[in-house]
């Protein structure tokens, strides 16, 4: 690469203060946004990125960091990234009648003083090791898990997943499963810190939010410009309609939606903390 070519690709890679972040007890702590009416446009129905900067208070139990389900009291049409009792970064999927599909990191978090940057993307790919990634302080994982215990697609190719996620009427949670979960489920509760978390509908790496490698990786000035569908005629937003981008820098409304759609999340005993990936 020339020196020339280094500099420019170097040159966005300016690190940020994260001036906040947001605490859960673990207990019963969570924030969540339903979705509206208005159903995605179509080429943003089938992808998707979660990414945050996350700090766990404790090990070596479930803790549920982000989920999108049905808005009603079934275990259908899930999507669930979490921290497992082998803490190991675990994604878990159920499609339909479909059975519920697992797979796992081959990282364990290990420390309840570091900060960790998990990214997790869905898209459409034939090859289903291709269709779903996780990544951790901007490493991709080795993920453990069969072919069908990948998302499933659809007839046409695209994700049928993600296309629950960003439909209608479906709940993002972060922090627990849901409030609308059966009875025999945990909810998961996660204790520990978030900051700037993105659910977006669309496919980024890591490196759009950040830069570095292992306990280097750095946070950086995010640019939805960097997705791996970016369509540069006409109009073009990252967000979508039911995507979010969340700082917890506002004291007066720490579900605040940072984003372009406004998308602001309710809070259930949650507080701000100072503690922060910088």
């Amino acid at each position: 690469m020339s020196s020339i070519l280094l500099a420019a690709t170097n040159a966005h890679n300016v690190p940020i203060d994260i001036q906040r972040s947001l605490s859960f007890n673990g207990t019963n702590s969570k924030i969540d946004y339903i979705n509206g009416d208005t159903i995605e446009a179509s080429i943003w129905r089938s992808r998707l990125t979660f990414a945050a900067w996350v700090k766990f208070g404790s090990i070596n139990s479930n803790a549920s960091i982000f989920t999108a389900r049905r808005n009603q009291s079934n275990i259908t049409n899930r999507f669930r990234v979490l921290k497992n009792s082998n803490n190991k970064i675990m994604v878990e999927q159920k499609q339909a009648s479909s059975s519920v599909g697992y797979v796992t990191s081959a990282t364990s978090i290990a420390s309840t003083s570091q900060w960790y940057h998990i990214c997790v993307t869905m898209g459409y790919d034939t090859t289903p090791s291709e269709r779903l990634k996780v990544y951790i302080n901007g490493a991709r994982e080795t993920l453990s898990g069969a072919d069908d215990q990948y998302p499933p697609l659809s007839s046409d190719g695209t994700s049928l997943l993600a296309h629950e996620v960003f439909t209608k009427n479906r709940v993002h949670t972060l922090g627990a499963q849901s409030g609308l979960i059966p009875s025999s489920e945990s909810q998961d509760y996660f204790h520990g810190l978030m900051a700037h978390v993105y659910v977006l509908p669309e496919v980024f790496t890591p490196q759009a939010f950040g830069f570095g490698s292992g306990t280097s990786f750095k946070p950086k000035e995010f640019n939805p410009r960097t997705g791996a569908f970016n369509y540069t005629s006409g109009s073009y937003d990252a967000y979508g309609v039911n995507g979010a981008f969340l700082k917890f820098e506002d004291t007066n409304n720490l579900g605040k939606d940072s984003g372009s759609q406004g998308n602001d999340f309710s809070l259930h005993n949650v507080s701000s903390s100072t503690d922060t990936p910088t």
